[in-house]
C-alpha cells in the first residue's frame, strides 16, 4: 500500500466537556448553515455539506461525539464525518472507530462508516460494519500505515444507552468476516428476507453484483422465489440481478417463477458451472406462501414481451384498481415508439378517465404524439383529439380503431357526469380555468 500523505496537524482523543461541545457544534452549524435533514439516507447521502474547512480535526471529533450524545442522528454525525475525510487525515481513524463502538446505534454505524472511515480506509460502507467489526479490520490492517498511525489507540468513549444494549448482546465474533465471499452476502440475504426485513438485502446484493460472480444467479432467483413480495423483488433485480445478468428490470413482471423460465432459456449464455448450479429451493415465507398458492399462469410468463403485452397489462392493471403497475407499461412503450398504440391508450385512458390513470398514461401519449399532456386532457378529449387528428398518421395508425374498454365504476361516473357537454380541443385560458375548477369540485365530491 503507498505511503499515505502526511496530515498537517495531529489529533488525539477528545476531552471537551459536554457544554464545550455544545458551543463548538453550534459554530458550526452557524458557519454552515443550519438544513433539516433528508427524509431518507438514500435520498440524501449525496447531499451532505462538509462542516466548516476552518474548525480543526479535534474540533470535528467533537462534533461527532456530540452528535451521537445527544442523538442528532446520522446527518449530524455525517457533516464533521465528510469534513475530516475531504481533509485526508488518516490520525482520526482510531477515533472514529472509538466514536463508533461506544454506541453502536444505526446512526452513527451509518454517519461515520458511509462518510468517514469509508473514504479514509477505502472500505464501502455496509450496515454490519459497527464499531467491533472496525476493531477488527484495524487489528488486521493497521499495519498499512504509516507508523504514526498505528501506533495510536482506540480512545474508550463511555457508553451511550444503545451503546450498552449493543455491548449486553455482542455480536459472535465468529460473526465478524472481514472478507466476505458470495456464500456470506447470500446468507445475508436470506436473513433479511425471511426476517421480513427486506431493507437489508440491499447491500449484500450490491456487493454480490460487485463481486461479479454469475454463480450467484440462480441462488438469487431461488431466494427470490421463496418470497415474490414486491419489495423483496424490486431489491433483488435491482442491486443483483439486473447486473448481473443485464436483464433490463421490469417490477411488474420479473417474479420468481418468471426468473425461474428465464434462466432455463438463457443458462446456456453462462460457464459450464454456473449452467449446472440448481435453482435452491428455500423454506417459503409467509408471502411467498400466499403467492404459490395462487401462482402466475405459466402463459402469462412473457420473456420478451411485445406492445400488445403491455397494453395488457395496464388493461389489467386499471381493471383491478393496481394504478401503480401502469407506470413501467407505459414508460416501455414510450419508449418502444410504436403508434399504433396510441388508438388504445386512448381508449384505456378512456375507461377510467380518474386523475391517476390520466397522469400515468397522458406522458405516454404526449411522446408518442407530440402533444402536450395536461390533467385536463382526458380520454374524452382524446377521443375528439384522435378523431380530428389521426389523418396525421401512417395507414397503418389512423386504420385502427379506439377500442371501447369496459368502464370502471369511476369511468362510469365520469361519462354521466360529462354527458351532453362539447369537447374542447383548444380552449381559451377562461374556459381552462373553469374546465379545471369543475374536474377539482366533482373530484372532491
Amino acid at each position: 500500500m503507498p505511503s499515505p500523505p502526511r496530515a498537517p496537524r495531529p489529533t488525539g482523543t477528545v476531552r471537551c466537556p459536554l457544554l464545550m461541545a455544545l458551543l463548538v457544534c453550534l459554530a458550526t452549524a452557524c458557519a454552515v448553515g443550519l438544513a433539516d435533514p433528508p427524509e431518507s439516507k438514500e435520498a440524501g447521502a449525496s447531499k451532505v455539506p462538509a462542516a466548516d474547512p476552518k474548525l480543526t480535526a479535534d474540533d470535528n471529533l467533537t462534533c461527532v461525539r456530540t452528535a451521537i450524545e445527544t442523538e442528532a442522528g446520522w446527518y449530524a454525525i455525517a457533516r464533521p464525518c465528510k469534513r475530516l475525510a475531504e481533509s485526508g487525515d488518516l490520525r482520526v481513524i482510531p477515533t472514529l472507530i472509538g466514536l463508533m463502538d461506544a454506541d453502536n446505534s444505526e446512526d452513527s454505524i451509518y454517519g461515520i462508516g458511509r462518510f468517514g472511515l469509508g473514504p479514509l480506509t477505502g472500505v464501502d460502507y455496509d450496515e454490519v460494519h459497527h464499531g467491533r467489526w472496525w476493531r477488527k479490520w484495524w487489528a488486521v490492517n493497521k499495519h498499512h500505515f504509516r507508523h504514526e498511525v498505528q501506533e495510536m489507540p482506540i480512545p474508550e468513549f463511555p457508553l451511550t444507552e444503545h451503546g450498552k444494549r449493543f455491548a449486553a448482546s455482542p455480536p459472535p465474533p465468529d460473526s465478524i468476516v472481514l472478507n466476505p465471499t458470495a456464500d456470506d452476502y447470500l446468507a445475508r440475504i436470506q436473513t433479511a428476507i425471511h426476517s421480513g426485513d427486506w431493507r437489508s438485502a440491499g447491500v449484500p446484493c450490491q456487493r454480490l453484483a460487485k463481486l461479479g460472480d454469475p454463480r450467484a444467479i440462480p441462488k438469487l432467483i431461488g431466494l427470490m422465489d421463496s418470497d415474490n413480495s414486491k419489495p423483496v423483488i424490486h431489491v433483488l433485480n435491482m442491486e443483483a440481478l439486473q447486473p448481473l445478468t443485464g436483464v433490463t428490470y421490469d417490477p411488474d413482471a420479473q417474479h420468481g417463477r418468471w426468473w425461474r423460465k428465464w434462466w432455463a432459456e438463457n443458462k446456456m449464455r453462462f460457464p459450464k458451472d454456473v449452467q449446472d448450479t440448481a435453482i435452491p429451493t428455500y423454506p417459503l415465507t409467509k408471502h411467498g406462501t400466499q403467492f404459490a398458492a395462487h401462482p402466475p399462469s405459466p402463459d402469462s410468463i412473457v420473456l420478451e414481451p411485445t406492445a400488445d403485452d403491455y397494453l395488457a397489462r395496464i388493461k389489467t392493471a386499471i381493471e383491478t384498481g393496481d394504478h401503480d403497475a401502469i407506470d413501467m407499461p407505459c414508460r416501455i412503450l414510450s419508449e418502444l415508439g410504436d403508434e399504433r398504440v396510441i388508438p388504445r391508450l386512448i381508449g384505456l385512458m378512456d375507461a377510467d378517465n380518474s386523475p391517476i390513470v390520466v397522469k400515468e398514461i397522458g406522458p405516454t401519449l404526449e411522446w408518442l404524439t407530440g402533444v402536450a399532456d395536461h390533467s385536463s386532457r382526458n380520454g374524452t378529449w382524446w377521443r375528439e383529439w384522435w378523431n380530428v387528428s389521426k389523418s396525421k398518421f401512417p395507414d397503418d395508425v389512423r386504420g385502427i380503431e379506439i377500442p371501447n374498454y369496459p368502464k370502471t365504476e369511476h369511468g362510469k361516473r365520469f361519462a354521466e357526469r360529462i354527458e351532453g357537454q362539447p369537447v374542447i380541443l383548444d380552449p381559451t385560458l377562461d374556459e381552462l380555468l373553469a374546465l379545471i375548477g369543475r374536474e377539482v369540485k366533482e373530484e372532491g365530491k
